[in-house]
């Protein structure tokens, strides 16, 4: 019974693994189709804004004519005035910076500071000159600056057509500038005027995602972890179902002989007997088990066949001699291994029969004549081979009788 609720038990167990093995196996399957599902969704947004971005390009280039190309000059007029308003307001506070620059630097590296305080006043009385230079030529074409920018201002939307003289008068100045510029560089070589720096650009738009990258190698296996602790221990459990019953032991070794009984009353008077009766003694007893007989003690042979006057006591295996006279005692006995048969009288061994075993089953058998006298005693015994057994079909039998008493 109990077998079959440990397989039942089993089976449930299966049964549930395999209930959540499949319900893994469809969450995976769900989470697979919603990542293509995003995956698609996400390809088919970038084309959509690639299509909407190629057609704004498209229609912004047909739309785009003379007033588009108008518009766009404006525009780019009106940057220009307000860098050159800032470039003027900088070149302002840094006039005087450039001169206490210079004259440092004349200082530090020109011939001057090697000659003496002569050389530091020219280079002093220079770096104030072209200071005067610059900031001359600023305050010239202040006001023709001013008047463009103002003009991109204010007649762009109401005069358009005005916006092509402004351009050109705004090129022509600056070229000026650039001959004048270069006119000076070619008259004094060792004199650089450097302009003011631009503005810095407007930031360009934000790139677009990367694609992903590779899946990255398996990494290096860590350092073992170090064994925990013995957790406590656990409560004690359920009792179990009781086991099938085990083999019997082996016979165990006689006890010792008790004291003597009291003596009993006196018995009713028996019919009369005659000389034969007197002197009458023999047995024949069987051993039936499969043990082998324990070593170095007698043989106890537990069946009786025929005992007159229960001479061999069944129980510790030993015969008394009742009648003094001689005995015959023979026996017969089955064994499965070597067997050594001693035989004893009253502790004294008289003879001792070895055998072999050459078969599965064989049988050894033994006889001797014994003259004893009232109370010997008289056992068999074996020793270290004692394959003798008592089976159905292959008994072990021990006999004695008397042949003539004295």
């Amino acid at each position: 019974m109990w077998e079959r609720g440990l397989k039942e038990g089993r089976r449930k167990k299966k049964k549930k693994k395999e209930k959540e093995r499949k319900k893994e196996r469809k969450k995976e399957r769900k989470k697979e189709k919603k990542k293509k599902e995003e995956k698609k969704r996400k390809k088919e947004r970038k084309e959509r804004k690639k299509k909407e971005r190629k057609k704004e390009k498209e229609g912004g280039r047909e739309k785009r004519g003379k007033e588009g190309r108008k518009e766009e000059k404006g525009r780019e007029g009106r940057k220009e005035g307000r860098k050159i308003r800032k470039g003027e307001e900088k070149t302002e506070e840094k006039g005087g910076r450039e001169g206490r620059k210079e004259e440092r630097k004349e200082k530090r590296d020109g011939e001057g500071e090697r000659e003496g305080k002569k050389g530091g006043k020219e280079g002093r009385q220079e770096g104030r000159k072209k200071g005067g230079k610059e900031r001359r030529r600023e305050l010239q074409f202040r006001p023709l600056i001013n008047s463009c920018c103002l003009q991109d201002r204010l007649g762009s939307r109401r005069v358009p057509e005005r916006m092509d003289r402004t351009w050109v008068r705004m090129l022509l100045w600056i070229i000026l500038l650039l001959i004048v510029g270069d006119v000076s560089c070619a008259a004094d070589p060792l004199s650089y005027v450097y302009g003011a720096p631009g503005l810095p650009g407007v930031p360009g738009p934000p790139g677009r995602d990367g694609r992903d990258g590779y899946k990255g190698s398996k990494g290096e296996a860590g350092p073992p972890a170090l064994p925990g602790s013995h957790g406590p221990k656990g409560e004690a459990g359920s009792p179990g179902v009781p086991g099938l019953p085990g083999k019997s032991g082996p016979r165990g070794s006689p006890g010792v002989l008790g004291d003597v009984g009291p003596k009993g009353e006196r018995g009713e008077t028996g019919d009369p007997g005659g000389h034969k009766l007197m002197y009458q003694s023999a047995f024949s007893v069987k051993r039936q088990t499969h043990a082998h007989p324990v070593k170095n003690a007698p043989v106890v042979f537990h069946g009786n066949i025929t005992n007159t006057y229960h001479d061999y006591d069944t129980t510790t295996g030993k015969f008394t001699c009742r009648i003094p006279g001689v005995y015959y005692f023979v026996f017969h006995t089955s064994l499965t291994s070597n067997l050594c048969v001693n035989l004893y009288r009253s502790r004294d061994k008289v003879a001792s029969f070895c055998d072999h075993i050459s078969n599965p089953k064989q049988v050894s058998s033994g006889g001797v004549l014994l003259q004893l006298q009232a109370g010997h005693q008289v056992w068999l015994a074996v020793n270290d081979y004692n394959g003798m057994v008592g089976m159905a079909g292959a008994d072990s039998v021990f006999s004695g009788f008397l042949l003539f008493p004295d």
